[in-house]
């Protein structure tokens, strides 16, 4: 085996991975700011809206989906992600898988939900929202 082809067979390699469609080309998308106004029109496009019209909640009315008793049980977009992606069995809550929502538009809607609650009315001003890699997180 002469010197230069593990020199070639490096220079490939590097190569594939530099231009190729490897796994050094995959760069994430940078987080972007959810959208309050998308995530409404999604709320309502996806049927949200049929249980939970502005935030209430048709079904069990001691649990909208606003307020300070909400902010408070739900301090963390992931918290709210999941009940989403799984649904809440024995109720009128259906899960929500990614073939139907992505996490970006997701995101929006938990922003717009987020929305519904000033922070003067018990949300916390200081809140981390989550980014829609976040909301993959286990």
């Amino acid at each position: 085996m002469s010197k230069s082809v593990p020199f070639v067979l490096s220079a490939l390699l590097m190569s594939s991975l530099l231009f190729g469609s490897g796994p050094a080309s995959c760069a994430p998308p940078p987080p972007q700011k959810a959208d309050i106004k998308r995530g409404a029109e999604l709320f309502d496009k996806n049927t949200c809206s049929q249980c939970h019209l502005h935030g209430s909640n048709m079904i069990e009315p001691t649990k909208p989906l606003k307020g300070p008793g909400f902010a408070k049980k739900f301090p963390r977009d992931e918290q709210i992600a999941a009940i989403v992606r799984k649904g809440v069995p024995g109720t009128g809550m259906p899960s929500t898988g990614k073939d139907m929502l992505s996490d970006r538009e997701l995101c929006d809607i938990i922003a717009y939900i987020r929305s519904l609650t000033p922070a003067t009315a018990g949300a916390p001003a200081n809140r981390k929202k989550a980014t829609a890699k976040q909301l993959n997180s286990p």
